[in-house]
Order: structure tokens, then C-alpha cells, then sequence
């Protein structure tokens, strides 16, 4: 991965790895589970095979829902944390021990 530590960057690449983990998931339960809704068949559904896409496509929404305010909250606490650390950089003090010689100088 390329080194870019703009803000709007970091903040993409989180977006763009919730939703492909969120997509990839419901992409391989379908690959697995789809036979029982008639995904990729040519035939009219059975009655219990519309059930099942009833229930899928309730559960898919529910799973991209849920994500989707995972993900918005995820962002907003990186940019919550990217602001103040921003903030503390800005306000940098540096702090001399007396005792230490070398980052103590005195004029004699």
C-alpha cells in the first residue's frame, strides 16, 4: 500500500475496507446459501425458496444498515483522533529538566 497520510486518504481506505469486507461477506454467504432462494437458476420459485429470498433480502439490508453506521461511526472517531492530534502538534511544549546539563544551558 502506498504511503499517503493525508487525512482524506486515510479516511477513503477505512471506507473502502468496511464496505468490501461488508460486500465480500454477503457475496459468500450468497455463494454458499443462494441455491435455497433459486439465485442463478432459470426456474419460477417455489414457494419456500421465496420465503428464503424474502428473509435474504431482509437480512442483506439489515447487514448493509448496520455496516454502513459501523463504518459512519468508524470515521468519525479516526477524524475525532486525527483533529486532536492535530491539535497537540500544533501546542507542542517542551519541557526542560533543570538537572539535566546537556538540555539545561545557563550562561555563566
Amino acid at each position: 500500500m502506498k504511503k499517503n497520510n493525508s487525512r482524506k486518504s486515510v479516511i477513503q481506505q477505512l471506507s473502502k475496507r468496511f464496505q468490501t469486507t461488508i460486500i465480500g461477506s454477503l457475496a459468500r454467504f450468497e455463494d454458499q446459501f443462494g441455491y435455497l432462494w433459486g439465485l442463478n437458476s432459470d426456474k419460477e420459485l417455489t414457494d419456500r425458496q421465496k420465503e428464503f429470498l424474502d428473509l435474504w433480502e431482509y437480512t442483506r439490508t439489515s447487514i448493509l444498515n448496520h455496516g454502513n453506521n459501523q463504518m459512519r461511526d468508524a470515521i468519525d472517531e479516526v477524524v475525532d483522533y486525527l483533529e486532536q492530534e492535530t491539535d497537540i502538534a500544533r501546542h507542542r511544549l517542551t519541557f526542560i529538566n533543570p538537572l539535566n546539563k546537556q538540555d539545561h544551558h545557563r550562561e555563566e
